[in-house]
């Protein structure tokens, strides 16, 4: 089972040996995060949701080693959506891509059970009129989605996706 290393660094490179033997070994990739030199290592069923994350966020073909990498998701931004049953026809469509292409970059690997993601779920599904749902804004309609992740390991884990202004 990968373990993780947190909060080792040095001076030199920022990162400890420990946690270089973390990355060698395991396959976690450090991660920066707050200030100074703290290093945090994303390992797990959380290294799997951030590559989901990362790969729904990424516009497809902005990526000039990939083309084929991301989705159409972030078009949804300021996009004046006006059909809601399309939208969502879209937004199942942008995270069925994204749990297809990290499903092909984790069979090219070797992830973990815990690492492995096996589904991926809709859960919530809700635009939100400035006004009437929510207190006024003046930036809009949003989309509020919420996502649940299942691993091979038979873990369940919640993401609620960042409120999307659509117009």
């Amino acid at each position: 089972m990968a373990g993780v290393v947190t909060d080792k660094t040095t001076a030199t490179t920022g990162l400890d040996t420990s946690v270089i033997a973390n990355y060698i070994l395991n396959g976690t990739s450090p991660v920066r995060t707050g200030q100074g030199l703290a290093s945090t290592l994303v390992a797990g069923f959380a290294k799997s949701i951030n590559m989901f994350y990362k790969l729904l966020m990424t516009e497809k073909g902005s990526n000039p080693l990939d083309q084929q990498e991301g989705t159409g998701f972030s078009s949804l931004f300021q996009s004046n959506i006006t059909d809601i049953d399309t939208l969502y026809v879209d937004v199942k469509s942008y995270v069925s891509d994204a749990f297809d292409q990290l499903n092909a970059i984790q069979t090219q690997g070797l992830a973990t059970a815990a690492e492995k993601l096996t589904a991926v779920d809709i859960v919530a599904f809700k635009t939100v009129v400035p006004g009437t749902d929510s207190p006024a804004t003046g930036l809009g309609t949003s989309l509020n989605v919420s996502l649940s992740f299942y691993n091979a390991a038979g873990d369940q884990s919640p993401l609620e996706l960042p409120s999307t202004v659509l117009t």
